[in-house]
C-alpha cells in the first residue's frame, strides 16, 4: 500500500533551535534521558495495543538543514509503522551532529 498526500500550498519552516525558547516551543527543555523517554513510548503504545520495536537516533536532512532525530518503529494491529521525529535545526552545528 502506499500514501500519496496531498499538495502542500506551503512548506512549514521550522525556526532555529537559537532563535527560540520554553514560551513559545514545546518540550524546548527536558531533564529526561532518551532511555526514559523510549520508555515512556513503549508504555503509551502498550495501552493502545502496539507494541515498540526499537527506535533510532540520526540526523535528517531537511530543507537543506541538518536536525538531530529519532525514528520510532513499532507494530499495532498487525501492522508495522514508523514514525519519524525531527528536531528544530542547530544554526551552529556543535559535535552532536558530528560536523
Amino acid at each position: 500500500m502506499s500514501f500519496i498526500p496531498n499538495k502542500r500550498t506551503s512548506k512549514p519552516v521550522a525556526p532555529f533551535y537559537e532563535d527560540t525558547n520554553a514560551d513559545i516551543t514545546r518540550f524546548y527543555t527536558t531533564e529526561r534521558q532518551p532511555s526514559v523517554a523510549v520508555s515512556m513510548i513503549a508504555e503509551e503504545m502498550g495501552k493502545m495495543g502496539g507494541v515498540l520495536l526499537g527506535v533510532d537516533e540520526g540526523v535528517f536532512e531537511l530543507q537543506g538543514k541538518k536536525r538531530m532525530g529519532f525514528e520510532i518503529r513499532f507494530t499495532l494491529a498487525g501492522n508495522l509503522g514508523k514514525i519519524r521525529v525531527a528536531g528544530l535545526p542547530l544554526r551552529n552545528p556543535t559535535d552532536l551532529l558530528g560536523l
